[in-house]
């Protein structure tokens, strides 16, 4: 039975493939969702929240402040995995506000959206944090060789 460690190691060299990786998969995943949204829930084709442009660039600027948290926590932290993981859950938490106060109509300049629009909204921000966390918290873990 191997020893138990009190400490996550983590080999930070490969925290910005693990990056490009997650933005790229969670880009390529939220265009799928924008898409089948678009077919089964007949999300509107001119919302403007639902752009490629914009899912593109959030998910990249998500997935990049993912990567350098995950680097500092790397530095400063013991545990660096499990205290990521507790912080994109609550980052996911308050990014839900944004969906839910569009659909309320509290953004001014874009106005109440639909409840279907809201669920695609929803979803994308699940997706992408489960990606982003998926990619950064196994990739860039060290592992000891084995000896036999």
């Amino acid at each position: 039975m191997p020893p138990v460690r009190w400490h996550e190691p983590i080999d930070t060299r490969r925290l910005p493939l693990a990056g490009l990786l997650a933005a790229a998969v969670a880009i390529g995943v939220n265009v799928a969702l924008r898409e089948a949204g678009r077919r089964w829930l007949k999300v509107p084709a001119d919302e403007p929240l639902l752009s490629l442009v914009l899912i593109g660039a959030l998910t990249a600027a998500a997935a990049l402040v993912g990567t350098l948290g995950m680097a500092v926590f790397a530095h400063t932290q013991a545990r660096p995995f499990t205290v990521f993981r507790a912080f994109a859950g609550v980052v996911l938490l308050v990014s839900c506000a944004g969906p839910l106060l569009a659909r309320t109509g509290w953004i001014h300049t874009i106005g109440p959206t639909t409840t279907p629009t809201m669920a695609v909204m929803l979803l994308l921000h699940l997706v992408t944090t489960a990606v982003i966390v998926a990619f950064l918290t196994t990739l860039p873990r060290a592992y000891d060789r084995r000896r036999f």
